[in-house]
């Protein structure tokens, strides 16, 4: 359900800016508003290779993009496959140890 959401929301953004919105671009976006996360996380969620983000960064992506989160069910911490096990927006969503800070994977 996420991956769906998502996919319109990235697709409603770039129809409104009529310019395509990458995961570096979105990174970059989701920074500047107080919620970092990482282009790679970001790029997994955007290929479906993560699918449960916690419930606060649905709802930092959905303030970012402008988007609604209704019609979502709930994303709790167990099943959350945020990097860190981060819940709130304000966290600091670091790369994960196989990755560099601009999120490309060292392996």
């Amino acid at each position: 359900m996420f991956t769906e959401w998502f996919g319109a929301a990235i697709a409603r953004w770039e129809s409104a800016n009529g310019v395509r919105l990458g995961p570096r671009g979105l990174q970059r976006m989701m920074t500047r508003a107080g919620y970092p996360v990482s282009a790679g996380y970001l790029s997994m969620l955007y290929t479906g290779h993560r699918r449960h983000p916690s419930q606060a960064l649905i709802e930092a992506l959905a303030a970012v993009l402008g988007v609604s989160t209704a019609g979502l069910p709930t994303a709790g911490t167990s099943g959350s496959d945020a990097p860190n096990g981060s819940t709130t927006p304000s966290s600091n969503h670091s790369p994960r140890s196989d990755e560099n800070p601009s999120g490309n994977t060292t392996k």
